[in-house]
């Protein structure tokens, strides 16, 4: 895929960026490079058109520099997801302890704190249909073996996996029901499991 090639960032940190990102870029595949390449053209573009006097390392700050540009990024129409945000405070953060360690400036490390990068959303997964769901039953039924009749206790009693796994596993063979419902007894425990 040919990328087109953008002019040179002109801003007087911008020989400084690039050499730490050289530097980090020597452990790192082709596609990170050009992620910490464009953190460090849109890092330093937001400098030069809302703090354009900040000319030195020594005059970056994390308020209003570093908290400014994570605003904007967070204030972007359309929105950045959070992978891309993430993406980005890390690969800044990258950039300024890279920074710090070359050029002798301590203080640059702390400019992005850990508790600046969100967390990803948890997203649960997506739920079985309705068939899926009677084709994995009948599937464990068929099967017939300690996996399969686990996951069918968990599920029918609402067993939790720590209660299923202190069962012994003759919990696990078919049982044969007789008015009642089956008991597992653990060996290990006191507690008395139920499946129907």
């Amino acid at each position: 895929m040919n990328r087109a090639r953008r002019p040179p960032l002109q801003h007087p940190l911008a020989p400084v960026f690039d050499r730490a990102v050289d530097s980090l870029g020597v452990a790192l595949s082709p596609a990170s490079i050009r992620q910490y390449r464009g953190t460090a053209r849109n890092f330093l573009s937001y400098l030069g058109a809302n703090h354009p006097e900040v000319q030195r390392l020594d005059q970056l700050l994390r308020e209003p520099h570093i908290l400014g540009w994570m605003s904007r990024l967070r204030s972007q129409v359309p929105p950045l997801a959070t992978a891309s945000y993430l993406i980005r405070l890390i690969c800044l953060r990258g950039i300024c302890n890279e920074l710090a360690w070359t050029e002798q400036l301590p203080e640059l490390a702390h400019l992005i704190r850990r508790e600046d990068i969100p967390r990803l959303p948890h997203r649960l997964p997506r739920p079985l249909t309705a068939e899926q769901d009677q084709l994995l039953q009948k599937e464990f039924l068929r099967r017939n073996d300690l996996g399969g009749n686990a996951f069918l206790l968990i599920r029918h009693t609402g067993m939790r996996i720590g209660e299923c796994a202190i069962c012994p596993p003759t919990a696990f063979a078919r049982p044969v029901r007789i008015n009642g419902p089956f008991m597992c007894h653990s060996a290990n425990s006191k507690q008395n499991v139920w499946s129907p």
